[in-house]
């Protein structure tokens, strides 16, 4: 059984399972590095609805109720709104403050006593790959 209070335990969960601090990888205003043609181009129709497919359809959905299985059942309207909204915010570097943050709920492995050795985390957030 953990021994400590409610604070300690999510900040000795926090060090173990997460390993970054608020501001520890901060966000450059705008990319220094050298031009990469393999990764410096626009997302495609293509790349969102391969994301989309090969995503988890079973997933629980973010703070924002939205799930895979909603967004594989989007019109072409629609879509095309959401590639032109992550392509303004992906070039202007105006990422929402959803996608920089998560939300992780930490799970007791089955069986195993309330320890930090026999938690797992389990993030319940979308998280932006490309």
């Amino acid at each position: 059984m953990y021994k400590g209070d409610g604070r300690r335990l999510l900040e000795d969960l926090k060090v173990k399972y997460l390993k970054t601090k608020k501001g520890q990888y901060p966000v450059p205003e705008r990319y220094a590095g050298t031009e990469n043609e393999k990764v410096d181009w626009p997302f495609t129709m293509m790349l969102l609805w391969t994301v989309i497919d090969e995503s988890n359809k079973n997933s629980a959905p973010g703070k924002d109720a939205i799930t895979y299985k909603l967004l594989g059942n989007m019109s072409d309207a629609a879509t095309r709104g959401l590639l032109e909204h992550i392509n303004e915010d992906s070039e202007s570097l105006r990422l929402p403050k959803e996608w920089k943050e998560a939300k992780v709920y930490f799970i007791r492995k089955p069986g195993k006593s309330l320890t930090i050795e026999d938690m797992r985390s389990s993030p319940s957030r979308f998280v932006q790959q490309r």
